[in-house]
């Protein structure tokens, strides 16, 4: 999203925080139904779309988002993290 979603909304915006705010709001709702995830993932898309501004680095944020969701899968209880399922296949579990 980084790449493409939120240099086109900044191109609309021509705001870098509301084309910020745009694109985390449009990365945590992908993690809709859990709960859990929607909330990290805002948090996340905030730091990284701060990172990306100021650095623009698609391997980094990619890296950071891989590390973040293995530690969050491997240290945090599957009650918790909702299995790090999304859509269907959390409403399933």
């Amino acid at each position: 999203l980084l790449g493409f979603f939120y240099r086109r909304c900044n191109e609309i915006v021509r705001s870098p925080i509301g084309a910020g705010i745009v694109t985390t709001a449009v990365f945590a709702a992908l993690h809709v139904p859990n709960l859990f995830l929607v909330l990290v993932t805002f948090a996340a898309g905030v730091f990284s779309c701060f990172v990306y501004v100021r650095a623009p680095n698609l391997y980094v944020s990619g890296v950071a988002h891989g590390l973040l969701a293995y530690a969050l899968y491997q240290f945090l209880p599957a009650q918790l993290t909702g299995g790090m399922k999304v859509g269907i296949e959390y409403l399933q579990r």
